[in-house]
């Protein structure tokens, strides 16, 4: 494939699949999977597990550091990985920093449970998505295998699935953008690990049935729960009349463009986005009509979303939110204050009702409750001869 005619040769590799990566559900998932079925009490019994979770953090060191593991996973960057080997080397649990620390990312995804509907899922991933080149996979079957260890030096370190799984690919805004799929054991796919590998063979590519996705990099939600396993797929939609617009304008606009085209885009670009106008229409739409994600303006409101969504990259934007496709009230818990609002008692509702509030801000009063229970200097901390150095060590701090 010769995309660009350029001297260098050169490849860079943006990202690996070393890791896999835990998923968590959303409200655009959770109104798909119920609207195939699954119902309501699977979603708040996962929120019910996650808030125990949550409360965990709190705990000994063990749990806390556990805790941290389930929700971030391999994931060695940032203050989660600094967390979880402080209190793996350490057991250290009372200094302030670190408690503060454990309330602030407490926090931080009670306000996304609350605010988001993001649940954690056990037994899911996000996963790379590659093509089967050995042309074994049939229609409807993938191959997984996801190996957690530090170290992947052979194939026997990697759990194979075999059976149902859930796939999707976010933004999902149309039921037939989540698949129920089969993974089945390849043996010449052994070598691949933390992928998801799709087959060559069938009428239309899987990624393709999943908000029109591709295997240039997409990630792809996996999970294989049970709970979560639905009967039926829908009939995906068709995104390729879409693509097809998109090359029609490149050969017409076939043409080198300057810096000042660049600029004009740009500008447009800021001046007609409505992704964020269509989502929210989708989504209050979609929980007050009777059918749902099913009602022929969700459907409309999934399509113009597909198109926003590709808008910078296609030049292609979604046509303008009519009135009709306006929402005439918002649910509770998309909290909205300054429209119409209604309580919702579908499931985004619940899920939002049985969260608690949240509070990013660490009062003094608790800064002085942290520090009264603090107990400081900390043995594990201590060197031997560490008193000579005290005084320079004031001086410089």
């Amino acid at each position: 494939m010769n995309k660009f005619a350029a001297k260098t040769l050169s490849i860079d590799v943006i990202r690996t699949s070393l890791h896999p990566t835990v998923v968590y559900l959303n409200r655009q998932i959770i109104l798909l999977l119920s609207s195939l079925g699954i119902g309501d009490q699977i979603f708040l019994s996962l929120q019910d597990d996650m808030l125990k979770m949550l409360q965990a953090l709190e705990g000994n060191f063990l749990e806390a550091c556990e805790t941290l593991k389930k929700l971030n996973n391999f994931d060695k960057n940032g203050y989660h990985g600094f967390l979880i080997a402080y209190l793996k080397h350490l057991r250290e649990q009372r200094d302030p920093f670190v408690r503060q620390l454990t309330r602030v990312i407490r926090t931080s995804l009670i306000k996304d449970l609350r605010r988001k509907a993001k649940i954690f899922v056990p037994n899911s991933w996000s996963l790379l998505g590659v093509v089967d080149e050995s042309r074994t996979l049939n229609y409807g079957e993938v191959f997984i295998q996801i190996d957690s260890s530090n170290e992947q030096r052979d194939e026997s370190t990697g759990e194979i699935f075999r059976g149902p799984v859930v796939v999707t690919r976010n933004p999902c805004f149309h039921p037939g953008d989540i698949r129920k799929l089969t993974a089945v054991d390849v043996p010449a796919l052994h070598s691949l690990k933390n992928v998801i590998v799709f087959p060559m063979n069938g009428s239309r590519p899987h990624p393709a049935e999943m908000s029109g996705g591709d295997l240039d990099g997409d990630t792809f939600w996996i999970s294989r729960h049970p709970d979560l396993i639905f009967k039926e797929n829908e009939e995906p939609f068709d995104y390729q009349d879409q693509d097809y617009e998109a090359n029609k304008m490149q050969t017409i606009n076939d043409v080198q463009h300057t810096i000042e085209d660049v600029c004009n885009f740009f500008g447009e670009y800021i001046a007609v986005d409505n992704l964020g106008l269509i989502a929210n229409s989708h989504l209050a739409l979609s929980d007050q009509l009777e059918d749902g994600v099913r009602n022929k303006k969700c459907l409309q409101l999934a399509k113009m979303h597909s198109v926003a969504v590709d808008f910078a990259k296609k030049g292609i934007n979604a046509p303008h939110l009519t009135k009709e496709l306006r929402p005439p009230q918002y649910p509770h818990f998309m909290e909205k204050n300054d429209k119409p609002t209604y309580h919702s008692k579908y499931i985004l509702g619940q899920l939002y009702d049985k969260t608690p509030s949240y509070n990013s801000d660490i009062h003094i009063n608790e800064e002085e409750e942290i520090r009264a229970t603090s107990s400081f200097p900390y043995k594990s901390f201590l060197i031997a001869g560490y008193k000579n150095h005290i005084k320079d060590a004031r001086v410089i701090k």
